[in-house]
């Protein structure tokens, strides 16, 4: 599945977040009571936890069955929410089966500051069911490889655990985690459990 691995610490994540809100093709997938999901535009702050978000050309979000018995559905208005039908393993996050259309966010728990500096990932499925006739839209391709340059030309490339560590540059460190980095803070190897 490829992904993006970035250290992102307070202001990083305020520009990451501006930058999403700022794409009419991203909408965000939030939690909208029990079992209950749905699509908004734009979010005021990133939580800890896993972010769904929707490339919305990709097209419509399935509504997948109780069992495979029961045909999964387009969901009519993701806008205006929907209760799943087959609950996600993970009650925090909405569940699609692998629907190239989504791209994850990983966000850590807020730390300590003297804690080593977190690390952030957005992973998506790719064109891995291309095979299988659910392959990724062009358009959200298009996507993945803007954010992938977005971020490039704002973050520098350092190794996993910090710039102390041995191995190559492979984690995208935004500025104000890079200036921890750079001032000795040990950073983690890993995003959250995606």
């Amino acid at each position: 599945m490829p992904s993006i691995p970035i250290y992102a610490v307070g202001p990083d994540l305020t520009l990451l977040l501006a930058h999403l809100n700022a794409d009419p093709e991203i909408a965000f997938i939030v939690p909208d009571g029990a079992r209950r999901w749905r699509a908004i535009p734009n979010l005021s702050g990133l939580s800890p936890g896993p972010q769904a978000l929707w490339h919305t050309p990709s097209g419509a979000l399935p509504l997948l069955g109780r069992s495979p018995s029961e045909p999964d559905i387009p969901i009519a208005d993701p806008y205006a929410g929907w209760e799943e039908r087959l609950p996600a393993a993970r009650q925090t996050q909405p569940f699609f089966g692998s629907h190239a259309g989504i791209i994850w966010l990983y966000v850590p728990a807020l730390q300590d500051p003297d804690a080593p500096v977190p690390m952030s990932a957005f992973g998506w499925i790719g064109d891995r069911y291309r095979a299988t006739g659910h392959g990724a839209a062009a358009a959200t391709t298009r996507l993945w490889r803007g954010l992938q340059r977005w971020i490039r030309r704002r973050a520098i490339l350092v190794p996993r655990g910090g710039l102390q560590a041995a191995g190559k540059p492979e984690v995208a460190a935004f500025p104000a985690a890079l200036a921890r980095l750079q001032a000795g803070s040990a950073a983690e190897l890993n995003p959250p459990a995606m």
